[in-house]
């Protein structure tokens, strides 16, 4: 696999990911360099699940892509990633349209919605719990990726949510200062 540069909402710089090979000698045993760091992850699942070994962790996970963004869902939060395309020229920016990529909040599984901590115009810290689901018995976070403000809920407990659906529009929160 070639590497890939993924940029996520909720870290303030892009990693570099790369799959090298897969063990031979322990299938579904796979070696990833993040950023420069090599890591063995056993994969598996079955009719309970996905779920990765880390680090002689086991962790349930679920990953979706779509485009450039994929979704991952790993041990009760979720990351939002875009795969970086490399550009000739930078174009300036802030932190503010940086975070506009990631302003949803999604389903990463479907599921039951089993409790909305927020509302329309609610104020939120990064990494708050927002809404809680569950999947395949298991309760999941949904976590935000950065400070804010709701803008849109669009779901209710009780309310059952396939893959991908939006659950929750966010904007990122302004910072002060000056823009030149």
């Amino acid at each position: 696999m070639p590497k890939v540069r993924l940029r996520s909402t909720s870290l303030p710089e892009p990693v570099d990911a790369e799959v090298l090979r897969e063990d031979q000698r322990r299938p579904g045993t796979l070696r990833v360099v993040l950023d420069g760091t090599a890591h063995e992850v056993e994969v598996g699942g079955g009719a309970g699940g996905s779920w990765l070994m880390l680090r002689g962790r086991i962790v349930p996970y679920c990953a979706i892509r779509e485009g450039d963004t994929v979704l991952v869902w790993l041990g009760g939060r979720t990351y939002e990633f875009s795969v970086v395309r490399p550009t000739p020229r930078r174009a300036g920016g802030s932190v503010a349209a940086a975070a506009a990529a990631g302003t949803d909040i999604t389903a990463a599984m479907p599921g039951t919605v089993l409790k909305v901590n927020v509302q329309r115009g609610d104020s939120f810290a990064a990494n708050a719990a927002l809404i809680v689901m569950e999947s395949m018995k298991m309760e999941m976070t949904l976590a935000a990726p950065f400070a804010g403000t709701v803008n849109e809920v669009s779901c209710k407990p009780g309310e059952l949510v396939e893959v991908g659906r939006v659950l929750a529009r966010l904007e990122p929160a302004k910072r002060d200062g000056n823009a030149s």
